[in-house]
């Protein structure tokens, strides 16, 4: 033995101090996303119009982050949140969602590794994760456990299609600030 600590794959890529501070701004993100979702309640009556908001931090939290389960990190600060009384979210299985949410992207960001940095998957990801919430709802609310009045109201099909067009634009918009903060760094670093 030599003395020095095992380390694991993360913490061979990640000095200990980088890990601790990448997975506290994503977290931060990610409560960010809850706090503003809580804040707009506009009744637009469509299905997932939090999408844009909430993806968009989302996606830059994930594409900020090497950490592999970034996503989850988010959406389990963002589930843990919901649970302040004062923010008005009376679902008691919208956390469960939303953390399925985040393991829907850290599974994208891990099956398709060769894409994760082409924008088209970047915005689709961010459509196909957004769309994971009215699935999980589709099983809370067929089993028994939670009515949900969007479903009822609005269809299944428009409920899944308005999730995925809204998170298809929330991933743009994060996509975009992305793009555009990398941009700025690397012109900063140039001159």
């Amino acid at each position: 033995m030599d003395g020095k600590q095992p380390t694991g794959n993360i913490s061979k890529a990640l000095p200990a101090e980088r890990l601790i501070a990448e997975a506290l701004i994503v977290a931060l993100l990610g409560a960010v996303a809850v706090f503003i979702r809580a804040r707009l309640r506009i009744h637009l009556n469509m299905p997932g119009h939090h999408g844009l908001e909430v993806m968009a931090l989302l996606m830059i939290a994930r594409s900020y982050s090497r950490i592999p389960v970034a996503g989850m990190i988010a959406t389990t600060t963002g589930g843990l949140c919901m649970l302040i009384p004062f923010l008005g979210y009376t679902n008691p299985f919208l956390p469960l969602s939303y953390i399925m949410m985040g393991a829907g992207i850290d599974l994208f960001y891990a099956w398709f590794k060769n894409l994760k940095h082409a924008s088209f998957f970047f915005v689709l990801m961010g459509g196909l994760a957004y769309m994971i919430l009215p699935l999980t709802r589709l099983i809370f609310h067929f089993s028994g456990l939670y009515p949900y009045n969007s479903i009822i109201k609005a269809g299944i099909p428009y409920t899944l299609l308005s999730h995925f067009m809204f998170g298809i634009a929330g991933a743009a918009l994060g996509a975009a600030l992305v793009y555009s903060a990398r941009k700025i760094k690397h012109q900063k670093k140039s001159t």
